[in-house]
């Protein structure tokens, strides 16, 4: 849920004050070396990133959307074990990057995709990233982004990677 930063400073900063000072309190308790001190270690030295979420309510207290872009190619991994090379690696992955950008910025993937593969072989290598959807030149219409990922607005995408120049 995307809530404004001050809502979520005055409801859950206190839960997270108390959840540190018990991760601090444990941590004194246990031996160092074993897996809870260990994690309590970790979760202690990021502790400024876990609790960014109360600073700016654009960021999220968690990754799902993330996951859940991710799921799709983890399902498909094993049909692309092979993609000829590590540069047709490299490039499938260019695609899926792509499209999910596509995705996130409203754009219906695969018309997004016939508008640049059309446009590709007579636009100017110099101008590639152009065509990467947070440019927005694209020819197709945008829908309105849906539920988690219309607040996660703009996102690039590594359109240019084979362009003329590397990144």
């Amino acid at each position: 849920m995307h809530w404004p930063s001050g809502i979520r400073k005055s409801i859950a900063k206190p839960s997270w004050d108390e959840l540190h000072v018990w991760l601090q309190l444990e941590r004194q308790r246990l031996p160092d070396g074993t897996t809870t001190a260990k994690a309590i270690d970790y979760t202690l030295r990021r502790w400024e990133a876990l609790t960014r979420c109360l600073q700016d309510g654009n960021v999220t207290v968690d990754n799902n959307h993330i996951e859940n872009l991710m799921r799709p190619w983890a399902m498909g991994r094993k049909t692309w074990l092979f993609a000829g090379s590590e540069m047709g690696g490299e490039r499938a992955a260019t695609m899926m990057s792509s499209l999910q950008s596509a995705k996130l910025n409203g754009y219906e993937p695969l018309a997004y995709l016939t508008d640049i593969l059309t446009r590709l072989s007579s636009y100017p290598n110099n101008r590639i990233e152009e065509l990467s959807p947070i440019a927005g030149l694209c020819r197709i219409e945008r829908r309105r982004p849906r539920g988690a990922t219309a607040r996660r607005l703009p996102l690039w995408c590594p359109l240019t990677r084979y362009g003329s120049r590397s990144v």
